[in-house]
């Protein structure tokens, strides 16, 4: 029976890749692949990736802050690397997003041991806190929960290009987000708009778009550390390790053969 089960589970879950609805996705994350294989490996599959060229700033030891964030942007490429499997916005996206705010938090977290101003990291990484608020709508959704089957679309997609996707419908999209899943968003009110509702429409933010912004803000943080002396003053002394010894293979970007891309 359970064998059977699982059969027919998988069955279906290839009828869905195969559908018309699937290869818009599936060819939108081949573009967003695109764009993040560019970025983080400006050397190529066998040089320095994007994250890892910051031990270049540190050459008198290894950086923790190149390691730390490229561990987690790993995270994103092995998701990405699957983009042809891709069919379901609902999953998809809530993977996409969570990944995405994974790395954005850990550069916040250096971002704030740099004593940014906020003004500075609004203008320059709002990105950051954009992601959050989807991630906050998918970790803690709130009155979300007393919607009755929500439809799952996303900006510049053919349903959400047509005129009835979103005409008469709440609409939860970034700027609903943004004003309904900050931390001190106001919970009973959300439930007034929510409570009850079998027709709301949660409209992701267009992914070819977002990676774009969001490669440009991982770029930023690379170039804000060789750049600014004071900044990078300001991680060493909070980062550089207390060993000098350190592991050869965790050095200079060098990473395990089987995260390379096409390893199988």
């Amino acid at each position: 029976m359970t064998n059977s089960t699982i059969q027919e589970l998988i069955k279906l879950h290839r009828s869905a890749i195969d559908s018309p609805h699937a290869e818009q996705i599936r060819g939108d994350f081949e573009k967003v692949l695109e764009i993040f294989v560019a970025a983080n490996y400006p050397e190529g599959v066998e040089g320095n990736t994007l994250m890892c060229s910051i031990h270049d700033s540190f050459p008198s030891h290894h950086s923790c802050i190149a390691c730390n964030l490229q561990d987690n942007v790993r995270l994103l490429e092995r998701f990405l690397l699957q983009a042809g499997n891709v069919s379901d916005i609902h999953f998809t996206f809530t993977t996409f997003l969570l990944l995405l705010y994974l790395i954005g938090e850990r550069i916040q977290v250096y971002i704030e041991m740099a004593e940014l101003p906020e003004s500075y990291r609004l203008q320059h990484f709002g990105v950051i806190q954009e992601i959050r608020h989807w991630a906050n709508f998918i970790k803690h959704p709130k009155a979300f929960m007393l919607v009755v089957h929500p439809q799952w679309e996303y900006e510049e997609s053919v349903y959400e290009s047509s005129s009835r996707a979103t005409k008469g419908r709440v609409t939860i999209d970034t700027a609903f987000v943004k004003d309904n899943y900050r931390h001190e968003a106001d919970n009973k009110a959300l439930e007034k708009v929510l409570a009850r509702q079998n027709d709301v429409v949660v409209l992701f933010p267009n992914p070819v778009n977002l990676m774009s912004r969001f490669v440009e803000m991982q770029q930023r943080f690379i170039g804000l550390i060789s750049e600014n002396k004071f900044v990078r003053d300001m991680l060493e002394r909070r980062t550089k390790e207390r060993h000098e010894q350190v592991d050869p293979t965790k050095r200079r970007g060098t990473r395990p053969v089987d995260t390379h891309i096409g390893a199988e």
